[in-house]
């Protein structure tokens, strides 16, 4: 505790002598000095019991204030050792695969130009390549069969060139148009109602109904190709299946079923082949 001098000090107190007056002065000033900094720890004492009863969870010291009014000295941490880094290019384009077919557009001078001298000779050409993006488009296949009279051993008949069958029975979809529509909903998981949009900017509506129906189709027919895969998968040394529940309607019943989805993912004895199999089956 700081000796306090007496609460009033009045004129007949002070000493008379300079020297003496001058120490009570230093004296005076040094208690005020005093005075400040307990009043300054008042308040900070305030402040962090007012942060821990009334600030939120992260503010609040829970009586762990005190360890931090001492004041320590941290060691300064030695500057990282300079590592040395060879110069290198930044590449600002990839490199384009050869395989990638290839359009020649050929640049000429112009007539004007030509005429301007009196002789020209090429001597060379100067090549860059840029790569270009064609967007899918839709196209009509008509199917021509030639039909032919003809007549064998005094008999009349008439002949008809065969055609390549549809994939799907009375359906107009090309098998091209039908591993699209199996690509965007299983690898680019593309839903049918933003396939229908795709369509319908290339010129053709296609709806979700006829989406799904040929989509099942499609399934059906790959279904031939089921045994041999599950069969590579289960060769797999490790395999993650994930179990899907959904309602289903089937046809001549009212009420929905409960249709299970089984996707089955098998990390192949390639690393670069991972192949995924579907298999739904319903259940009551």
């Amino acid at each position: 505790m700081v000796d306090m001098p007496p609460a009033a000090i009045t004129v007949a107190d002070l000493p008379i002598e300079p020297e003496a007056l001058q120490a009570f002065a230093l004296e005076q000033n040094r208690l005020a000095w005093v005075l400040w900094e307990q009043l300054e720890s008042l308040q900070h004492q305030i402040v962090q019991l007012n942060r821990a009863r009334f600030g939120v969870s992260s503010e609040r010291l829970s009586g762990q204030a005190e360890l931090f009014d001492a004041a320590s000295d941290l060691p300064v941490p030695p500057e990282p050792a300079k590592v040395p880094v060879e110069a290198h290019t930044r590449k600002g384009r990839p490199a384009l695969p050869k395989d990638l077919p290839r359009a020649r557009i050929e640049y000429d001078l112009s007539d004007e130009q030509k005429a301007a001298f009196d002789t020209l000779k090429r001597i060379g050409e100067e090549r860059s390549e840029t790569l270009d993006y064609e967007p899918s488009r839709l196209t009509v296949i008509e199917h021509v069969r030639f039909k032919y009279a003809a007549k064998k051993d005094g008999e009349s008949t008439i002949v008809t060139a065969s055609a390549q069958p549809s994939p799907l029975p009375k359906s107009n979809a090309s098998a091209s148009l039908l591993a699209n529509i199996l690509v965007n909903t299983y690898v680019d998981h593309l839903p049918l109602n933003r396939q229908e949009m795709r369509y319908a900017r290339r010129g053709m509506h296609l709806p979700r109904a006829t989406l799904c129906e040929w989509k099942l189709a499609a399934a059906e027919l790959l279904e031939v190709l089921l045994p041999p895969l599950r069969v590579h998968q289960l060769q797999a040394p490790r395999m993650h299946v994930d179990d899907t529940t959904l309602p289903l309607l089937e046809k001549g019943r009212k009420a929905t079923r409960t249709a299970r989805l089984w996707g089955y993912l098998g990390a192949g004895q390639r690393d670069d082949l991972n192949l995924i199999n579907v298999i739904v089956a319903t259940t009551d």
